[in-house]
């Protein structure tokens, strides 16, 4: 199994960028997360950066006990990412900093996704998109009851009132999904809201057969923020498709 990954983060139209991400490459897994921080409470950023920080210095410890499966893998890193999120909030005086994730720990076998809030994750083929993991939202609510469209969804008034983030007051509760690893023409779409709230199904849908995956996700991830100017979001998007057989 051979992998392309792509990835980029935008800060769009805001004063700083409240989006972190990390990616982190072996032979035998990939583990990949975004975490987008909540800008309607003080120190979204470090909330992003510090649970990101606190994922990507576990990974390493937990894979090496072979006896472990990706679910039990990516649920114990939430739960140590959110102790060392803790501590760093403290420090820094922002107890009411709060973030979104989404990560995916991929291997020969499985594709194991968590998240938590509205970042998301795509599986995308050839075909169309063949599941997204559904937002912890209020509008997301709306939309399984029927009551708004997909797209409505992207233009809401309370598009960003979130039903489960991460925070200091809680542990973090993210949904677990496992699957089949990565099979010939598919490919996983990690991206905040400020990716998927401007970019078209068709344009996901090109990224599966694009030739450069890092130019193509550049060159939508920069249509999508000139289509919201002058109030863009931060932007910020991982894929990783099953290289294409010649």
């Amino acid at each position: 199994m051979k992998l392309e990954i792509a990835d980029l983060s935008l800060i769009g139209d805001r004063p700083e960028n409240e989006d972190d991400y990390t990616v982190i490459t072996q032979e035998a897994w990939i583990f990949a997360a975004i975490a987008d921080g909540m800008g309607g409470h003080p120190g979204g950023k470090f909330a992003a950066k510090y649970f990101c920080r606190g994922l990507a210095s576990n990974i390493h410890t937990l894979t090496k006990d072979l006896t472990l499966s990706p679910q039990l893998i990516i649920n114990t890193l939430f739960i140590q990412a959110s102790l060392y999120l803790n501590s760093k909030l403290y420090q820094l005086h922002y107890p009411e900093a709060r973030t979104t994730c989404v990560a995916a720990f991929l291997n020969q076998d499985y594709l194991t996704v968590a998240h938590i809030g509205d970042s998301r994750a795509y599986l995308i083929n050839d075909e169309g998109i063949k599941w997204r993991t559904q937002d912890h939202s209020y509008v997301e609510q709306l939309y399984s009851a029927g009551e708004i469209t997909e797209e409505q969804m992207k233009k809401h008034p309370q598009q960003n009132l979130l039903l489960r983030c991460i925070s200091i007051h809680e542990p973090p509760e993210p949904d677990l999904h496992q699957f089949p690893a990565l099979a010939p023409g598919e490919m996983l779409l990690l991206c905040s809201d400020g990716f998927w709230g401007n970019t078209s199904r068709d344009d996901m849908l090109a990224l599966v057969k694009a030739d450069n995956l890092q130019k193509s996700l550049t060159e939508m991830s920069l249509m999508g923020y000139k289509k919201a100017q002058p109030y863009s979001d931060n932007i910020t998007a991982i894929a990783i498709r099953y290289a294409h057989l010649e």
